[in-house]
């Protein structure tokens, strides 16, 4: 049963609430080891996943709940974590040769964050009569049908 005017939770929308509380639960675990000395990372990275866990829980939230506000939270998510990759290198002190490939998965995790957004938004704007078509019980026939 959905709430109403929600559309119903697609398999779509169950996935991409699970990899957004995968991505929260990994950034959050970062903090934590930092939080018990567990992890030699600068302060200033442990904020940027601190930042990258809450973004990555509101945006998995949002999936879940389809509310009209998670596609934004789901690029907010993507300029977050891209930023903080494409800075990744001076923060942690990495040399030239290997902050190459850094802008490159900047720009990637942002393309993700947006593409997810794109996504929740789509299955938010579904036209009513498709709407009205999955809140029918299977084998219950519409007006004009066929079958």
């Amino acid at each position: 049963m959905t709430a109403v005017g929600l559309p119903p939770r697609t398999r779509g929308s169950i996935v991409v609430t699970v990899i957004f509380l995968i991505l929260a639960a990994n950034a959050l675990i970062q903090v934590v080891f930092r939080l018990l000395d567990r992890s030699t990372d600068p302060l200033t990275l442990s904020i940027w996943q601190a930042a990258i866990g809450v973004v990555a829980l509101a945006a998995a939230h949002g999936a879940w709940h389809r509310s009209s506000w998670g596609p934004a939270v789901a690029v907010l998510y993507g300029i977050v974590t891209g930023t903080m990759i494409a800075m990744l290198g001076p923060m942690i002190d990495l040399p030239e040769d290997a902050q190459r490939g850094l802008w490159m998965s900047a720009a990637i995790v942002l393309l993700v964050g947006i593409a997810l957004g794109w996504y929740l938004r789509r299955l938010l704007i579904q036209p009513k009569d498709l709407l009205a078509e999955s809140a029918r019980e299977p084998g219950e026939r519409g007006i004009g049908s066929d079958s």
